[in-house]
């Protein structure tokens, strides 16, 4: 039977997989809730069953539980912990653990509870198929996961129409509040114009309009969110009046979900993906293609 083992203390994982050897068992070990899902990308037919600790950074146990499951229905999790109440096992067994045992144990408490995992073949290795899903439903989940983890990070978040957007810090330069926009003849609709920032003209987007809302009034809490823009080797300064703006944001990449098909005023090609949040969700955009070619041709023509 192989079991990964996933714990950040070093010396207790090098411990505990010598343990678990000891005791007749094979083990590969993961110091990392991330560095385990890499390692089910890869091992995913030769693993039993995954031992892991619940206080980890970065990605606790519970959410590395999640993950697990929502690839594997039917791999094997047992989780430990030296924060050993009655709500954290019922909190880890209502979020897909099959067992948790609390630090220090007895290793014969611990084999016990390997043991007892209902359902299983000891000696069979975990199979894709057997866990419900197909070797292209697995490598599917698998690129979504890495794609979301690439989309981690802090965004700037915002709101239009009642709903909550995001961009990535990276792209924004400032916050201003609403100014004098200069409009410009025959641009199109979505653009509202120039303003003049500090002696450099930049382009104003109505991200309402190029959106398909509905026009509001100017408010108090309305503003521009300078953003930089890229396009091929190309880099373009322009602003986005927005309702208002709320905050920033540190997202994980597990708390992203890929692009809906449908339900948004957006087309998905737009969309990073949806946040989910404890306040809602938020849609996260690409600000490189919010614009297509054409549209950003006329915005470099106003700039």
């Amino acid at each position: 039977m192989q079991i990964l083992t996933v714990d950040d203390e070093k010396e207790q994982l090098k411990s505990l997989c010598l343990t678990l050897r000891s005791n007749g068992f094979q083990t590969l070990a993961a110091s990392s809730a991330r560095k385990a899902l890499d390692c089910l990308e890869t091992r995913a037919f030769a693993i039993d069953l995954i031992l892991t600790d619940y206080a980890m950074p970065g990605m606790d146990g519970i959410t590395l539980v999640k993950a697990v499951k929502q690839l594997y229905p039917k791999l094997p999790v047992i989780m430990m912990s030296a924060e050993g109440t009655g709500e954290l096992a019922e909190m880890a067994l209502k979020n897909g653990c099959d067992g948790f045992v609390e630090k220090p144990f007895a290793v014969e408490t611990l084999v016990r509870q390997i043991h007892c995992i209902p359902g299983r073949n000891k000696n069979q290795a975990i199979n894709i198929k057997e866990a419900g899903m197909s070797s292209e439903d697995h490598r599917r989940g698998n690129d979504h996961r890495q794609h979301c983890y690439e989309k981690e990070g802090k965004y700037l978040t915002f709101v239009l129409e009642a709903e909550d957007y995001g961009i990535s810090i990276n792209s924004v330069r400032e916050i201003i509040g609403m100014m004098t926009i200069t409009s410009v003849p025959r641009s199109p609709e979505f653009i509202r114009g120039v303003i003049n920032l500090r002696g450099k003209v930049i382009p104003i987007v109505d991200l309402r309009t190029r959106f398909g809302m509905k026009a509001a009034e100017t408010t108090e809490r309305t503003c521009i969110i300078v953003v930089e823009v890229n396009r091929a080797d190309t880099r373009i300064i322009m602003g986005l009046v927005v309702d208002s703006v709320s905050e920033v944001l540190a997202i994980k990449g597990e708390d992203i979900e890929a692009s809906p098909s449908f339900g948004s005023q957006l087309e998905t090609r737009y969309i990073l993906g949806m946040a989910k949040l404890e306040g809602g969700v938020k849609i996260l955009l690409d600000i490189d293609r919010v614009l297509d070619n054409s549209e950003m041709e006329a915005i470099q023509d106003v700039a």
